[in-house]
């Protein structure tokens, strides 16, 4: 999906072009972009579906990117996230050799000029260690189980259309709920560390906290699968690690900065969680996506 690209998606589209395995095809979905988004895909060889602004939606646009695909494995990408090195593909298709595996995603990597605090959500989330996740593991390490990146994904075609995609009308989170169902179907997850971006985001205050608002909504509408103890486990588990985090890299400057991100993260969430009870127009007013609550 695209929106405005033109300063990224000449170079993504480049790096996805001098993969050691390139692709076999590459679709934008563009939301009607102001810019020369459309104009710089089609030149580099995309295929470019152009859709209105307001109907773009996390899952059902990417459903209707799949419906398109003609190759066996579907690769996700969002705009802002750069191949590290030209094995990316190579290295993120990998594991889908093995039957159980449905599903892989790869490591973010931060940018060098990103806070510490940032670099530690990179970190937090996309460690070193690549691992297999399996629903059997969800007692065990709670919500990690559960964790898949759209940023960057490939997932086999057939099994993608078995479990019928992505949810179509979340607000965000599409790819949980496709972990989720992925894994209740007794499918794998692999998550291939090898298989680097370039992605982070530094938020302002108010944005981050319509994104966590969001975030809210959407796993409220996943209370059967997720218990409000491995929530609340994840929440404990990340507080601690990123203080110890920016103790341990001696960048006690930052720790303000952590723990103002972690109060706004918070509330925005529990506010989410609540948002079936708000008006329309308050929902509109707290979140990223104003026009998913039309």
């Amino acid at each position: 999906p695209t929106l405005n690209a033109e300063k990224q998606i000449g170079l993504l589209l480049s790096k996805l072009y001098d993969q050691t395995l390139p692709p076999y095809e590459i679709i934008v979905v563009d939301s009607s972009s102001d810019d020369k988004t459309r104009a710089i895909a089609e030149s580099a060889g995309a295929k470019v579906l152009v859709i209105p602004r307001n109907d773009f939606r996390h899952g059902r646009t990417r459903n209707e990117a799949a419906k398109r695909a003609e190759g066996d494995i579907l690769i996700f990408l969002t705009q802002d996230a750069l191949p590290a090195n030209d094995e990316m593909l190579s290295h993120l298709t990998a594991p889908l050799k093995d039957p159980l595996v449905g599903a892989s995603y790869g490591r973010h990597v931060p940018k060098p000029t990103d806070s510490p605090v940032e670099q530690f959500v990179r970190f937090f989330n996309y460690p070193p260690a690549s691992r297999i996740q399996s629903w059997e593991l969800l007692p065990e390490v709670g919500i990690k189980a559960l964790f898949f990146s759209n940023v960057c994904s490939a997932i086999k075609k057939d099994i993608f259309e078995e479990i019928h995609g992505f949810p179509e009308n979340v607000v965000v989170a599409e790819d949980f709920y496709f972990a989720a169902k992925l894994l209740s179907s007794g499918y794998k997850i692999a998550y291939t560390s090898r298989a680097e971006v370039i992605h982070s985001h530094n938020y302002t205050l108010s944005s981050l906290f319509r994104r966590y608002f969001d975030v809210g909504a959407a796993f409220s509408e996943m209370r059967p699968l997720l218990s409000d103890g491995i929530l609340q486990n994840e929440g404990k588990r990340f507080v601690i690690n990123c203080l110890h985090f920016l103790r341990r890299n001696q960048q006690y400057r930052y720790l303000p900065q952590a723990l103002v991100h972690i109060c706004v993260k918070w509330l925005a969430f529990q506010l989410g969680s609540k948002s079936s009870y708000f008006p329309k127009k308050v929902k509109k007013w707290l979140s990223m996506h104003p026009h998913y609550w039309e």
